[in-house]
C-alpha cells in the first residue's frame, strides 16, 4: 500500500472503511490467540492489497510479523521498543503493547491515506494528532472513529478489534451523548459533544434604562398627537408638529424593537468541526453578527464587554479575524 501512496494514489471513503474492516478482522483472529499476537507495527508498508478492481481494495493482507517474534524470542519476551515512529502508540515507547497498540497503528495508516500526510507531518496537541481540520469532506462519524482509534491514552482509547469494527459498522454506537453545562448563578448554557461546542447567551432582559426611553417616546408621542387640530389647514407650526409626531412615534418603534431584543434575542456561538460561527436568533428568525469563518483561518477570538442601556446588565460581542489579517500565528480550536 506505501507503493499506492508515494505514486499519489487516492482512497475514497468506502475504499478506507473497506480497508479498515478487513484489516481488524485479521486484527481480532490475531488477538483471540493464545497468547494474543500483537502486531507492533501496522504502517502502510505492511499491508498489501491484491486484486483490487473498480472501487474495491480487493484482497488486504497484514505481513511483516517475523522481526517482532524474533525480538521476543531473542529477548525472552521482553521487548524494549518495537516499531515504526508515527505509528507507534505512546505506550509502545516504554515497551509496552497490548491489543489496543495496534489499533492506534491502523488508525495512523487510515489519517494517511485520508489526508495524504504521513503521521509526523501532522501536528499534535497533547499526542493527539490534528487531522480533522484537513478532511472536512469526510462523513464525521469516521472523523470520530479515526480519533477515538488514536487517543493517546488507553483508558480513552478503543480496547479491542471487536469494538472498534462495532464502531466502525455501527456510528450510533459512538458515545457522542451531548454536555450541557451551566454555570452556577448564569443563564448562559453551554452545550458540547465530539461534533462541537456551543455557547447560548439568554437575553439581557428589560433594564430601568429602556423602560424609562420607552414611557418617555410613548408619552411624547401622545402629547403632540394631543396638541394636533385635524380640523384646521396645515400651517407651518403645524407642519413641525406633525414632523415631531413622526420622529416620536419613530422613537417609540424602535424602542419596541430594542423590548423584543432585551426580552427575546438569544446569541449563540457555535466551533464545529468545519467552521466557527456567530449568531443571533429571535422569535424564530436568525442572522449571522459576523462571518462564520472556516476554523483553520481563526486566529484569535476577542470576546468584548459591552455596557447597555441596562446598568445591571451587560452583554458580549464576539469577534474574530482570519489568518490573512492577523500574522504571525493561528491556532485551532477544538
Amino acid at each position: 500500500m506505501e507503493d499506492h501512496l508515494k505514486a499519489g494514489r487516492s482512497f475514497s471513503e468506502s475504499e478506507v472503511k473497506e480497508l479498515a474492516k478487513s484489516l481488524l478482522e485479521i486484527l481480532i483472529y490475531l488477538h483471540k490467540q493464545e497468547p494474543p499476537v500483537i502486531h507492533r507495527d501496522i504502517k502502510p508498508s505492511n499491508i498489501l492489497l491484491h486484486s483490487r478492481s473498480g472501487h474495491s481494495v480487493g484482497q488486504v493482507y497484514l505481513v511483516d510479523f517475523g522481526s517482532v517474534q524474533n525480538q521476543a524470542a531473542k529477548f525472552g519476551g521482553t521487548i524494549t521498543v518495537v516499531g515504526t515512529y508515527g505509528y507507534m502508540a505512546p505506550e509502545q515507547f516504554g515497551g509496552r503493547s497490548v491489543p489496543a497498540s495496534d489499533l492506534y497503528g491502523l488508525g495512523s495508516t487510515l489519517i494517511y491515506l485520508v489526508t495524504g500526510l504521513h503521521p509526523t507531518e501532522l501536528a499534535q496537541q497533547d499526542l493527539k494528532i490534528q487531522f480533522a481540520a484537513r478532511i472536512t469532506h469526510l462523513n464525521p462519524n469516521l472523523v470520530d472513529w479515526l480519533e477515538w482509534m488514536t487517543e493517546p491514552s488507553l483508558s480513552k482509547r478503543l480496547s479491542s478489534a471487536e469494538e472498534a469494527l462495532r464502531c466502525l459498522k455501527n456510528p450510533s454506537s459512538i458515545d457522542k451523548k451531548s454536555i450541557a453545562l451551566q454555570p452556577q448563578g448564569s443563564d448562559i448554557k453551554l452545550t458540547k459533544n465530539s461534533e462541537f461546542i456551543e455557547i447560548i447567551f439568554p437575553p439581557p432582559g428589560v433594564g430601568f434604562g429602556l423602560i424609562a426611553l420607552f414611557s418617555t417616546a410613548v408619552a411624547a408621542t401622545a402629547i403632540l398627537w394631543g396638541n394636533f387640530d385635524y380640523n384646521k389647514p396645515f400651517t407651518n407650526s403645524e407642519i413641525n408638529l406633525l414632523i415631531l409626531v413622526m420622529i416620536a412615534e419613530s422613537l417609540s418603534v424602535a424602542v419596541a424593537v430594542m423590548f423584543l431584543f432585551a426580552l427575546f434575542r438569544k446569541l449563540r456561538f457555535r466551533i464545529d468541526r468545519q467552521q466557527i460561527s456567530y449568531s443571533s436568533h429571535l422569535l424564530g428568525l436568525r442572522w449571522n453578527n459576523s462571518k462564520a469563518a472556516p476554523r483553520p483561518d481563526i486566529c484569535q477570538l476577542e470576546i468584548e464587554e459591552i455596557k447597555s442601556l441596562m446598568p445591571d446588565n451587560n452583554s458580549s460581542d464576539i469577534f474574530w479575524e482570519s489568518q490573512a489579517l492577523r500574522e504571525p500565528y493561528s491556532r485551532s480550536f477544538r
